[in-house]
């Protein structure tokens, strides 16, 4: 299958010429990056630098609809564009409708002519709106290698993904790996709004935990969630705030039982931006591989992140200037070398046991915590 696409790829499009790079007439610029929140946030040293680099030029972002929210929280986009791909959409969709929903957005591209195109995930799907998106210039990630009919392609995944994407950037800058560097932009005025929204929180030095990843195999024990937040609320003067989905409410529930007067079930409460402003002030964030994790690692907050299957490094939380402490199982050989992929079931993972959230224990989640508590000059012991 994988070549008739390739055969089909060039057969179709090797009428389009390969044009080299004229930066200097970039006066727009349309990113497109269509999975989920941790991937966007992933993308923002891309855009810093793409931003450096051409400092005049319009740049549109093309996202899902559930990624907008999450764009407002970089400073270096001047739009964005909303198209549900139906390969990333968690909702469901008529496939019709899809089909009426993908004309229509590669129509609306087509009509901003912009000067350049980046594609930053790199499958055929969403490299195939690129290549119809009739911008001048494309570049896109290529990680099969189809060839696809780019002014210039990548096919890395063995790094983190932030510099994967950054190396889009070679033909404009020699190294544009050697500085990952993350800008989130705290909406004015809804830092002072959520202290005074949720008050009770700010009484104390918090930490903000995230229990719960939409891929379940990602997710610990909430078990063991229970007694982790017991002995650290034994240990120290702390409060802690639970954050997540509307859906995430009702099982973290059982987490806020524990101690009602210090853990705070903020579960469908606060918004992406609202959400950035809480960690930010946070003594520090835990949590699963998801969207939040990748969040407070962008901010550069003190950060445990457990890691369970996917493809490591590639998608763990990544910010060379913050303080991450990957917690990850010692045992399972599948994640090495980005080996382990999720299989199509989204209950299970490639070891069906789970083995990897399994192997990390309550004792080492502890210890990474505490180290970074007791490092806190301005915080003391019980």
């Amino acid at each position: 299958m994988k070549t008739l696409f390739k055969r089909i790829v060039r057969f179709a499009f090797q009428c389009i010429p390969r044009k080299s790079q004229s930066p200097g007439a970039f006066r727009s610029i349309l990113v497109m990056e269509f999975t989920h929140a941790g991937d966007l946030i992933l993308s923002f040293p891309f855009l810093r630098k793409l931003r450096e680099i051409f400092p005049h030029a319009r740049i549109d972002f093309a996202c899902g609809s559930w990624g907008k929210e999450v764009l407002t929280l970089n400073p270096h986009i001047d739009g964005v564009i909303s198209y549900d791909h139906p390969r990333f959409n968690r909702g469901r969709v008529h496939p019709l409708q899809s089909i009426r929903n993908t004309f229509k957005f590669i129509q609306d591209i087509r009509k901003s002519k912009y000067d350049a195109s980046f594609e930053l995930r790199g499958n055929f799907a969403s490299a195939l709106l690129n290549i119809l998106s009739g911008s001048r210039y494309k570049y896109g990630r290529d990680i099969s290698h189809y060839k696809f009919p780019y002014a210039y392609s990548v096919h890395d995944i063995d790094q983190p993904e932030a510099i994967n994407k950054l190396n889009l950037l070679k033909p404009f800058i020699q190294t544009p790996w050697a500085e990952v560097s993350y800008d989130v932009r705290l909406p004015i005025g809804i830092s002072e709004n959520i202290e005074r929204k949720f008050n009770n929180v700010f009484k104390k030095p918090y930490i903000v935990f995230h229990t719960l990843s939409p891929w379940i195999p990602r997710n610990w024990d909430l078990l063991r969630f229970q007694d982790l937040m017991t002995r650290l609320i034994r240990h120290f003067d702390i409060h802690i705030a639970l954050i997540g989905s509307e859906k995430d409410r009702v099982e973290n529930g059982g987490l806020h039982k524990i101690a009602p007067l210090r853990i705070f079930n903020l579960c469908g409460l606060l918004t992406w931006p609202e959400t950035a402003c809480l960690i930010n002030k946070c003594l520090m964030f835990v949590g699963c591989d998801s969207g939040p994790g990748h969040l407070a690692a962008s901010i550069g907050v003190n950060a445990v992140s457990l890691i369970g299957p996917g493809e490591y490094p590639r998608f763990a939380p990544y910010n060379p200037g913050g303080n991450i402490k990957i917690i990850r199982h010692p045992v399972c050989e599948y994640q090495k070398n980005n080996n382990c992929r999720p299989t199509k079931n989204p209950k299970l993972c490639m070891m069906i046991e789970n083995i990897c959230m399994k192997a990390i224990m309550v004792s080492d989640v502890f210890d990474a915590i505490k180290v970074s508590i007791e490092s806190n000059p301005n915080y003391l012991l019980i």
